[in-house]
């Protein structure tokens, strides 16, 4: 249930974020590959620590941790314009800091969770899981999304369709993160 809730809440906006970093912010293709080697680089040399988290406190209270931090990456997004990028790298090296743990502890949770005898298949099982739920919020973000005007103001600010789904999406990730707390780590 969780992984499904959290892959969901995630597909909301996942597959939003360069095209807003291209079409809204119009920063070119260079920055949206900087951005992913950048949240990539941070994800690897944090591996380790998270490693090393994950075996002293277990994999709960890092995926605990991690989701909760993780909700806020969103909100990052609604910051950024134009003429204010910088944004960018914080969210870079935040996000692939939180999600090397997230991955981590995620993963060791389901080879936990799995009976031995019947392993492989519950692996395949959550993974399919998560899958349909980032699938299925994905294709009805897109279908959203269109429901909303491209540009619009509010409160004196200027906002796009896809704030919209960040917003969402930082809302559902934390109530995602709240089944974190429900989890045994065995």
């Amino acid at each position: 249930g969780y992984l499904f809730a959290w892959n969901a809440a995630v597909g909301i906006s996942a597959s939003f974020f360069a095209y807003h970093m291209l079409t809204n912010l119009h920063t070119g293709f260079l920055v949206v590959a900087a951005h992913g080697v950048g949240v990539a680089a941070v994800r690897i040399a944090s591996a380790r620590l998270w490693g090393h988290a994950v075996d002293r406190i277990g994999a709960g209270p890092v995926l605990v941790f991690c989701s909760f931090g993780i909700a806020a990456v969103p909100l990052t997004w609604l910051f950024i314009t134009p003429d204010r990028l910088w944004p960018i790298a914080f969210d870079a090296v935040f996000a692939g800091f939180l999600w090397a743990g997230h991955g981590i502890a995620a993963f060791d949770l389901t080879i936990g969770l799995a009976p031995r005898v019947s392993r492989p298949f519950y692996l395949g099982a959550f993974a399919t899981a998560g899958g349909l739920g980032f699938g299925a919020a994905s294709m009805l973000a897109g279908q959203l999304v269109a429901l909303f005007p491209a540009h619009f103001e509010l409160a004196g600010e200027a906002w796009t369709n896809l704030h919209v789904l960040f917003l969402i999406s930082a809302v559902g990730r934390l109530a995602s993160a709240g089944l974190s707390l429900r989890l045994h780590d065995p």
